[in-house]
């Protein structure tokens, strides 16, 4: 199959003679040159002949004599055709809602997603804010931290107290 071969229901409907002559013409042409398009062909043209052979079913109840009064009560003709209901006057404020909807507020929404994303960019990579620096300790109040954790035994007095008290 190539691409100039004519689609499935093209050789269909000529299987079935329901081509215009030209187009009938051009098909028969390109399937006389298309090995794939002839057998192609050939297998509808086959299942229409099966088709064909098919006993007729009958139908326990004649539809034509139901359905065809149904269709003519309900056929209009082209002055009767049901028209779409009337829309109010048009008015200046209509042109403005819809301009509202479909532009204004998809905008305003992108620009507060914007301004919101530079706001919380700014703060993510703003400098830290300077913390006040310690007073330095005195030495005096570093002389409570001793070699020995409280409630330590003393291994022997003099380690405790430097004095030699046991305590």
């Amino acid at each position: 199959m190539t691409r100039s071969c004519p689609p499935l229901d093209t050789l269909s409907a000529l299987a079935d003679d329901a081509l215009t002559p030209g187009i009938r013409e051009d098909v028969l042409a390109h399937v006389s040159a298309c090995p794939c398009c002839s057998a192609k062909l050939e297998d509808l043209r086959a299942l229409r002949a099966a088709f064909g052979s098919l006993p007729p079913t009958p139908l326990g109840t004649d539809l034509a004599t139901v359905l065809l009064p149904r269709l003519i009560a309900t056929a209009h003709t082209p002055d009767e055709m049901p028209r779409p209901p009337a829309r109010g006057p048009v008015t200046r404020l209509a042109g403005w809602k819809d301009f509202l909807r479909a532009i204004l507020v998809p905008s305003a929404a992108s620009a507060a997603a914007l301004g919101l994303g530079l706001q919380l960019g700014a703060i993510l990579l703003a400098p830290p804010t300077p913390q006040p620096v310690a007073q330095p300790v005195m030495l005096s109040a570093m002389s409570l931290f001793g070699s020995m954790p409280p409630g330590n035994l003393c291994p022997r007095p003099d380690a405790c107290n430097p004095t030699g008290n046991p305590q």
